[in-house]
């Protein structure tokens, strides 16, 4: 004889055990498989924000001519004063947006953003002797 026919409720009590047993076990693959994709996401958006850090600003005042920038080299560098700073340094870099004419002292606001500078505006542009 079967246990079914001797306790009928024993067999829908172990029929209702085995559809929880399969529900549990879809709900918790599917928890998995949405922590997995969730952890690849955000590794992605982490490497994303590097790419995105904001510009850096920076005020700088630059002498009224450029300099040799050492070396032996013929180039000739920017003099840079940044803010808290008491003496210029010469900077060989390109500022974006910026033309400068020799004979002016200048102030300006420069964004960094990955080593490239471009200008954000002209505080003061001061003819020197």
């Amino acid at each position: 004889m079967h246990l079914c026919n001797i306790k009928p409720y024993i067999c829908k009590e172990l029929q209702l055990y085995n559809k929880m047993k399969k529900i549990i076990s879809i709900l918790a693959i599917s928890l998995m498989l949405l922590a997995a994709c969730k952890s690849t996401k955000s590794a992605a958006s982490d490497t994303g924000k590097a790419e995105k850090e904001p510009a850096k600003v920076e005020t700088w005042i630059l002498a009224n001519q450029k300099v040799a920038c050492g070396d032996g080299s013929t180039e000739l560098c920017y003099q840079v004063k940044k803010a808290g700073e008491s003496d210029y340094t010469p900077m060989n870099v390109t500022i974006d947006g910026f033309t400068f004419e020799e004979g002016n002292k200048y102030q300006i606001v420069v964004n960094v953003a990955h080593g490239k500078y471009s200008l954000k505006e002209v505080l003061y542009k001061v003819p020197s002797k």
